[in-house]
C-alpha cells in the first residue's frame, strides 16, 4: 500500500514539534512531507473584507508569516525532506494526491477559532476518504486531556481555572519533561527559539519580569513570544518547559512564575473558546449582557466578520456618530495623547504592548462608548502577534461580557499615562518616529447598511 504522510501548516509554521509528535505516534522514524496552501496563512473566510471595510489581515502580518515560513522551510531542507509550498487550495491538492496513492494521512494543528473548524469540517466532506486527518497536539501549555476539569467544563472566570490547575502542580504536568529532552529547544532556522534562549537564559530579563512587564515601546521589558506563539513557530510547553528549566538551575522567584502565569491565561482563553464557541464574537459574549460600555440605544448584532453590519435606519445618526469616534481612535486623532501613540506604534508596526492594548481597549470601550467588537477586530487586522482566542477573550474581558467576575474594568487612562508614562518617554518616542495612519485606512463613511 501507498501512503503519504503531511503536516499541513495553518498558521502553524514549525516543523520540530510536528515531527516528535508523529514519531512517537507512529512508535518509528517518520519522513513527513510538509505542506503550505493557500490556506496556511489566511483561511478562506480571512481572504475577505470584514464588517469594516478593510482586509481582515495586515501586510505586517502576511510578512511576518512569510518570513516563518521561510525558516520552516530550512528546517525541512536540513531533515532532508520536502516542503511544498503552492497557492493552490488544500481541496485541489488532496484530491489530486488521492489519486496517486493509497492512503494520504494528513496531521493539521489544532485550532479551537469557529471559522477554521467550519473550514476543516467543510473541506473533509467534499474529499475521497482515502484522506484521513489527524489532529496535532494544540498550542497549549497543557493539553486538554491532563486538565483537572473537561473542557465542557472550564471555569467562568481564570482565577477558578488557574487554581484547579495549579493544585497539582506545574511539574506533573506533560510539559514539564521537555527539558530533558537531549535536543531541548533547538535553535538552528528558529528565531523563535533563539529569542527564547536569549530573553530567558542568556540575558536573563524574566528574573524581573513581573516588574517590567507593563512597559511600553521598544526594548525587553517582555518576553515578546506572541508573535512566534500565534504563528506556531515555538510551543507553548517548550517556552514553560524552559521557565522550569531556569527555575531549577538558577533562580526561581515570583517573576519566572508569572510568565507561566501569562502562559497559563493564553491557556484559557483557548480552552474557553472551546467550551464557548462563536459566543465569543457576540456582542452580549458568554455572559450574554449588553456591555456596560454601550450606551446607545442600537440592537447590536455580530453575525459574522465577513457580514456586513446592519442597522436600523431610525440609528442612523448614532451609528454615523458612533463610527465617527472609533475613526478617530483607530486613525490616532482623537486627542488623547497617550492613546494615539499607541494606535500609531500599532498601525506601523502592529505591535503594541499589554499594556497599550488594555489601555487603547478601554478608552474606545468605556469613554468612546464605541462597540467593543469593532476594536477587537481592528486589533485582529493589524496585530502581528493575533491569536484569536486570546484577541476576542481580552476584548470581551474589559467589555464586561467576558471572563471576568467584575460588572466593570475601566481604566482611567490619565491615571494610566502618569503611572506608566511619567515622563513622557513612550510618547516622545512615538512622536520621533513621524507616524501616521493614513485616512483612507478605514471607510469615511460608516461601511454598513441602514435597513
Amino acid at each position: 500500500m501507498l501512503r503519504l504522510l503531511i503536516i499541513w501548516h495553518l498558521k502553524y509554521f514549525d516543523f520540530h514539534i510536528p515531527r516528535q509528535h508523529l514519531i512517537k505516534h507512529y512508535n518509528m522514524p517518520v519522513a513527513p512531507r510538509g505542506l503550505i496552501t493557500a490556506e496556511s496563512k489566511c483561511s478562506a473566510a480571512e481572504h475577505g473584507k470584514s464588517f469594516l471595510g478593510i482586509p481582515r489581515v495586515s501586510a505586517h502580518r502576511l510578512n511576518f508569516y512569510d518570513a516563518c515560513v521561510e525558516e520552516l522551510g530550512k528546517q525541512y531542507a536540513a531533515a532532508n525532506l520536502p516542503l511544498e509550498i503552492t497557492e493552490k487550495k488544500a481541496a485541489e491538492i488532496f484530491i489530486e494526491l488521492a489519486d496517486r496513492y493509497d492512503e494520504v494521512e494528513v496531521w493539521v494543528p489544532d485550532q479551537p477559532g469557529t471559522e477554521e473548524v467550519d473550514f476543516l469540517l467543510e473541506l473533509k466532506n467534499v474529499l475521497p476518504a482515502k484522506v484521513v486527518f489527524h489532529q496535532l497536539p494544540s498550542n497549549t501549555l497543557l493539553q486538554a486531556d491532563e486538565l483537572p476539569m473537561e473542557v465542557g467544563k472550564i471555569p467562568r472566570t481564570f482565577s477558578g481555572f488557574r487554581k484547579k490547575v495549579e493544585k497539582k502542580g506545574y511539574h506533573q504536568y506533560g510539559f514539564s519533561r521537555m527539558q530533558e529532552v537531549s535536543d531541548f529547544l533547538p535553535t538552528r532556522f528558529s528565531p523563535a527559539r533563539q529569542r527564547v534562549k536569549q530573553y530567558i537564559f542568556e540575558d536573563q530579563h524574566i528574573i524581573n519580569y513581573k516588574y517590567t512587564r507593563n512597559g511600553l515601546g521598544p526594548g525587553d521589558y517582555s518576553s515578546r513570544f506572541g508573535k512566534w506563539l500565534a504563528a506556531g513557530a515555538v510551543s507553548a510547553a517548550e517556552i514553560g518547559a524552559a521557565i522550569l528549566k531556569y527555575e531549577k538551575e538558577r533562580k526561581k522567584n515570583i517573576s519566572t512564575y508569572w510568565l507561566l502565569f501569562e502562559l497559563l491565561w493564553r491557556d484559557y482563553f483557548h480552552f474557553l473558546h472551546k467550551k464557548i464557541g462563536a459566543q465569543l464574537f457576540t456582542p452580549q459574549g458568554m455572559k450574554q449582557q449588553r456591555s456596560p460600555g454601550l450606551v446607545d440605544s442600537i440592537e447590536w448584532r455580530f453575525t459574522g466578520s465577513n457580514v456586513a453590519m446592519q442597522i436600523p435606519a431610525a440609528h442612523r445618526k448614532e451609528a454615523e456618530e458612533l463610527w465617527g469616534a472609533f475613526r478617530s481612535w483607530a486613525l490616532a486623532s482623537n486627542g488623547m495623547e497617550f492613546i494615539d501613540a499607541m494606535m500609531l506604534e500599532l498601525y506601523a508596526t502592529g505591535e503594541l504592548s499589554n499594556r497599550g492594548r488594555q489601555c487603547a481597549a478601554s478608552y474606545l470601550i468605556h469613554d468612546l462608548h464605541v462597540p467593543w467588537w469593532w476594536g477587537a477586530q481592528w486589533f485582529e487586522y493589524l496585530l502581528t502577534d493575533y491569536d484569536v482566542s486570546s484577541n476576542w477573550g481580552n476584548w470581551a474581558y474589559i467589555a464586561g461580557v467576558g471572563a471576568d467576575s467584575r460588572p466593570v474594568r475601566r481604566f482611567n487612562i490619565t491615571n494610566q499615562a502618569r503611572k506608566y508614562d511619567a515622563d513622557h518617554f513612550y510618547r516622545d518616542w512615538v512622536k520621533e518616529q513621524k507616524w501616521s495612519v493614513p485616512e483612507d485606512a478605514l471607510p469615511e463613511e460608516f461601511p454598513g447598511e441602514f435597513v
